[in-house]
């Protein structure tokens, strides 16, 4: 066999970054995660879960602050919910494939910092804000905000990571439905509590300058006294 003809065989009998030949599933020996990667790589894996864990002990920290308010005691319960205590387990479950996948792709961009990994702590960073704006600071419509803010910068980390390892990204899409459904839930449960006040708010202001507008001539209290006295003139008269 030819050089050329070596070269081809070596590049096909690895799985490309930019793209997945579904076939290397039945393959595990070709797997992108394999016990010599990670024996290769354990450190790395290490550091990637340590930041995973650090950012998950700062969403239950904040989330302690005010689970057990009277405040987050107060807030109006839609019929359909997530519970306090459901929230908590799907957010940690859905960290996993955020660890794996940076762990990846730190191993397939030759082991440099790279704008993915950037972007991705960017990422970790507007996450744990949210559970901060939420229960810390106690603010529905600042979590509301950073939820969409959350949303965005997740579906850019999934690019990045789809550029380096597809991969990557992909195992990121259960994370990225979990968003968008808590998301619309979220929008609901701002709008019960906060949403619905701040609309009545606004009309009751544009009603109360209509009712001023409309309001012409002299008070019917003052028209009373006025004519009472005008019928005593009218006694002293007589």
């Amino acid at each position: 066999m030819s050089s050329i003809g070596i070269q081809e065989t070596l590049l096909t009998a690895q799985p490309s970054s930019s793209s997945i030949n579904w076939e290397y599933l039945l393959k595990p020996s070709e797997w992108y995660i394999t016990p010599q990667v990670v024996m290769e790589n354990y450190v790395s894996l290490g550091v990637s879960f340590g930041a995973i864990v650090l950012a998950f002990i700062i969403f239950v920290f904040s989330r302690s602050r005010g689970i057990d308010s009277t405040w987050w005691k107060g807030l109006k319960v839609p019929k359909y919910h997530f519970s306090d205590r459901r929230v908590l387990q799907l957010w940690a479950i859905f960290y996993i494939p955020l660890w794996i996948s940076s762990w990846l792709v730190w191993i397939h961009s030759g082991k440099q910092w790279t704008r993915a990994l950037t972007v991705y702590s960017s990422h970790m960073i507007v996450n744990v804000l949210f559970a901060v704006s939420l229960w810390w600071v106690k603010d529905v419509s600042l979590a509301l905000l950073n939820l969409f803010t959350l949303i965005g910068v997740a579906m850019f980390t999934t690019t990045q990571f789809g550029a380096v390892l597809q991969f990557a990204s992909i195992i990121n899409t259960p994370y990225l439905f979990w968003l968008l459904i808590y998301t619309l839930y979220f929008c609901y449960f701002w709008y019960v509590n906060e949403g619905k006040e701040l609309l009545d708010v606004n009309q009751l202001k544009g009603g109360s300058t209509k009712k001023k507008k409309k309001k012409v001539g002299m008070p019917e209290r003052i028209k009373e006294e006025f004519k009472k006295k005008i019928a005593e003139q009218k006694k002293k008269n007589e």
